[in-house]
């Protein structure tokens, strides 16, 4: 078991409500209005509402500060079983959350695989002077610090990989490939360029090596049917790039469609407008 809240779970549950979610039922889950109730007598709304899932996956598990999500925990959504227990029941695909009976839906990216807000209480160490005290609670927050980033960032990546190699049935688009280890999510609208877009399968191209480079360096980009387009040839282009080019360049070479989630216009109008080379 790698999953870091069900490792951590006998010392996290005290102050934060834990529920196991299944990645492969699109993380079913309930959550119980008793418990819940129970938390907030204790914290008020100070406590998370925490959803694992793989235990085998390091980050894979949501914390959501219950102020944010009890937008969505609604007296008339509430679920009542043949038990007689009063919950709330949903489900989250493609991080979007939708509980039962309601017609809200939250976006739950934001709190994926982040332990920032995670606490868990180490022993204390005896320390000989004041100056080691200092030093080594400085080294041990950034070491937190960053390997906190690392593990959220690498999550992050690691879902939207597999979600866009899903929407292509793992096979590069443009030939066919389906040998894992060659295949490349590639994102449309760069990780850094914006939040909102960095793990929506709606921006992805599964593509093998060679034709992910072009597109990440705009000598190739896709118009909105996904046909494909290329740069102008010039001197500067060597002989074997312009083949390569050429067998794209007569504009009847398409991307196979995606089968889950449309690849999204206003992505590919980026990409043709700002990485591709005119």
């Amino acid at each position: 078991m790698n999953n870091f809240v069900l490792q951590n779970r006998e010392v996290l549950s005290d102050q934060n409500y834990i529920r196991k979610a299944d990645p492969n039922s699109n993380y079913w889950l309930d959550l119980s209005r008793n418990r819940i109730s129970g938390f907030i007598d204790r914290f008020n709304e100070g406590f998370n509402i925490i959803i694992a899932g793989d235990k085998d996956t390091e980050g894979d598990f949501f914390v959501i500060p219950f102020a944010e999500i009890k937008k969505v925990l609604t007296n008339d959504c509430l679920s009542n079983d043949k038990e007689g227990r009063t919950r709330w029941v949903g489900r989250i695909k493609n991080f979007q959350l939708k509980i039962n009976n309601s017609d809200v839906v939250m976006d739950l990216s934001p709190f994926y695989g982040n332990p920032r807000k995670l606490s868990l209480e180490e022993p204390e160490e005896e320390m000989s002077t004041h100056d080691e005290l200092t030093n080594e609670t400085e080294e041990n927050e950034y070491a937190i610090q960053n390997r906190t980033i690392e593990l959220e960032v690498r999550q992050k990546q690691s879902v939207f990989r597999r979600n866009v190699l899903k929407n292509f049935n793992n096979r590069c688009c443009l030939t066919g490939i389906t040998e894992e280890p060659l295949l490349i999510a590639s994102h449309i609208v760069p990780w850094s360029k914006r939040i909102d877009s960095r793990l929506d399968p709606g921006n992805g191209l599964c593509l093998s090596p060679l034709y992910d480079k072009l597109f990440d360096r705009g000598f190739i980009t896709f118009e909105n049917d996904l046909r494909v387009r290329t740069t102008a040839f010039d001197g500067s282009l060597s002989i074997p790039l312009q083949r390569i080019l050429e067998q794209l360049e007569s504009g009847e070479v398409r991307a196979t469609q995606p089968i889950n989630k449309n690849i999204g216009i206003d992505y590919l109008e980026y990409h043709r407008d700002t990485i591709f080379i005119h």
